[in-house]
């Protein structure tokens, strides 16, 4: 896969205040520029080989996951929750952008907790034709925009949050995309995120 596009609502993986994966090591522009080389640049001697993995299908037609060495080291943006750290889980009702509807959020505060660097990012990309659904315009000549970046510790699909997929059936007015999710898939991501939780301040 050549040629993705960094969308806007993504920059937020590069800002400090985000609650969840944040690249600190590169800018987003060098960081693109890296992720549509396929290669290390010439920044970096961690890695001197092609980063990229493999692309696997997503949880709708329309996304893709690209799986790849955590070339930009970033920390994972998840805990395991414990019974020893149970207690530290906050809970609030969020909102993404204006006018989307709320999603309750579940995180722990960064200083209660030791985050690890993660083995993989996990870049979600949409093609362009869900992305123009949802208004938004690629360049000219790419087909793909990132929506999210994550980074893992396993190089296979990890299910999205429950919340996310709630709001996908609730379709793009929501803040959704329209997917319909079904009721086994999201049972799923219920069992896999009870184990997980979000790493950053409210």
């Amino acid at each position: 896969m050549q040629s993705v596009q960094l969308i806007d609502f993504a920059r937020r993986h590069f800002t400090s205040d985000f609650t969840g994966t944040k690249v600190t090591l590169y800018s987003a522009n060098a960081w693109m520029k890296i992720l549509n080389d396929n290669k290390a640049g010439p920044a970096s001697t961690y890695y001197n080989c092609d980063i990229v993995l493999k692309v696997l299908d997503g949880d709708a037609p329309f996304c893709k996951v690209i799986v790849c060495e955590n070339f930009s080291k970033c920390m994972s943006g998840m805990a395991r929750i414990t019974d020893s750290n149970r207690h530290l889980l906050n809970k609030a009702w969020r909102v993404r952008r204006e006018g989307e509807d709320k999603y309750l959020a579940t995180w722990f505060n960064a200083e209660d907790v030791e985050p690890e660097v993660a083995e993989y990012l996990h870049v979600i990309v949409y093609n362009r034709e869900q992305l123009k659904a949802e208004g938004i315009k690629l360049a000219d000549g790419k087909e793909w925009g990132i929506v999210s970046i994550n980074a893992e510790q396993v190089p296979y699909k990890v299910p999205m949050h429950p919340e996310t997929m709630r709001r996908n059936r609730k379709g793009i007015e929501a803040g959704g995309n329209g997917h319909q999710h079904t009721d086994d898939e999201i049972a799923k991501a219920e069992r896999y995120h009870s184990q997980w939780a979000n790493i950053g301040g409210e």
